[in-house]
């Protein structure tokens, strides 16, 4: 094996590591984790529900449940418990299974890990709660780590959906609404939200680098660079970092610009060029409360179904809640 081998194989087996701060007791937020009648409420993405058919806490012991989906679909998955330290560690394999909890490989891919290693610790400091949970592959191949590795992003994007959901759970009634999402077409698709602020105010927070670079991704997630031309024919371009430093950028270039009701610009995930799609944002407000509804067109379906399944409806959520958060602070 070269150098450049053991790095590599060094680097596609890192753990995936989130941190988030609840506003909530520890003993709580242990108990949301461990009971079936509270982790039936938040765990999954969002337009999922899950029902818990057994929980048996206790190293060994084995946690079955199912999620029921979109049109008709249904998954089965399990928790298999290798530590439970009360309220302050957790560790437990996740994995696909079938009703009877034998377990399976994942739908969408052969490659995909059996087994997670999942380690969820919570310390708790003046009435709140920080939650950090590490994963990867346990007992994979190095197929399984490669695709993991891959597929980073998107497991980032779908973990902090179902944090929100927990955050929700944990702080009922905190928040003031959610991005709606609807896919008119084949290629389309549209999101819409409303934030309590005027709309220059909106218009400003989502177009000039001092204030986006503030609210703009995933919490998890470090950005290191912000750049708008905000003008016909202008580029912009965003990246960020993970606590492991590895990137995801955005970038495009504004085709329309009337502030503040309207801009059209074209987006691409800079690690898939060629996948461009094009983004119309518009401005409308009333009574004080500003709508923005983006709508975006891709050049394929197969373009649209990659990046809604990527977790791109949690991200954008969690997203737009910090914005909503700093439209507050503004």
């Amino acid at each position: 094996m070269t150098a450049q081998d053991e790095t590599t194989t060094a680097y596609t087996r890192t753990e995936l590591v989130l941190t988030r701060v609840f506003a909530a007791p520890r003993e709580l937020v242990f108990a949301a984790w461990t009971e079936p009648e509270h982790l039936a409420q938040w765990w999954g993405n969002h337009g999922f529900t899950t029902h818990v058919v057994t929980c048996d806490l206790r190293p060994g012991g084995m946690l079955l449940y199912s999620q029921s989906g979109p049109n008709g679909m249904e998954l089965w998955g399990k928790f298999t418990y290798h530590e439970v330290q009360a309220p302050e560690r957790l560790r437990f394999t996740s994995a696909f299974s079938d009703p009877e909890g034998n377990t399976v490989r994942a739908p969408f891919s052969a490659d995909w890990p059996l087994e997670i290693m999942n380690t969820v610790t919570l310390t708790e400091e003046n009435g709140k709660t920080t939650l950090v949970m590490r994963g990867g592959p346990h007992n994979a191949t190095a197929a399984e780590w490669q695709l993991f590795t891959s597929a980073r992003g998107s497991i980032q994007q779908g973990l902090g959906g179902t944090l929100d959901r927990l955050e929700e759970y944990l702080s009922p009634g905190q928040k003031q609404g959610q991005l709606l999402f609807t896919y008119p077409s084949v290629r389309v698709t549209v999101m819409k939200r409303a934030f309590v602020a005027p709309r220059d105010l909106v218009f400003a927070a989502m177009t000039q680098p001092e204030h986006v670079r503030q609210w703009y991704g995933l919490r998890s997630l470090k950005m290191t660079v912000c750049e708008i031309d905000l003008r016909p024919g202008g580029k912009w371009r965003f990246a960020q970092e993970t606590p492991d430093g590895m990137e995801f950028a955005f970038s495009g270039v504004y085709k329309e610009v009337d502030p503040p009701h309207r801009v059209v610009f074209t987006e691409c995930y800079e690690a898939m060029p060629g996948h461009d799609y094009e983004v119309t944002g518009i401005y409308e407000e009333e009574d004080g409360i500003t709508t923005v509804t983006s709508t975006l067109v891709y050049q394929s379906q197969e373009d649209r179904d990659g990046h809604r399944d990527s977790g791109m409806e949690s991200g954008a959520n969690e997203s737009y809640d910090r914005l909503e958060a700093y439209l507050a602070s503004m």
